[in-house]
């Protein structure tokens, strides 16, 4: 290591930057790598399994019940119920 030299006798040590500027071995990444992937793989291994959310089904709300006298025209896609549990939809009479 070098040293510099300030005013009135002090000194401060320089590392060798000649070493750290050179890049590693292959051998040394290619171990690197390795490690780091039998870690993940290892870490992904002591993790439980979490099943994604679904959210739960919720049938669509069924209409109240209606007193409604007039004309109807029964069928599935009914927007209202009668007094039997019926669905309906409202039409006008002729």
């Amino acid at each position: 290591m070098g040293a510099l030299r300030f005013g009135w006798g002090f000194y401060c040590a320089q590392p060798n930057l000649s070493k750290a500027s050179q890049p590693p071995p292959p051998a040394a990444d290619a171990q690197a790598a390795a490690d780091a992937k039998a870690l993940a793989a290892q870490w992904a291994a002591e993790q439980p399994y979490v099943a994604p959310y679904v959210a739960p089904y919720v049938a669509p709300a069924v209409p109240s019940v209606d007193n409604y006298t007039g004309c109807r025209a029964y069928g599935n896609n009914g927007t209202f119920v009668d007094n039997k549990g019926r669905r309906y939809t409202k039409i006008p009479c002729p």
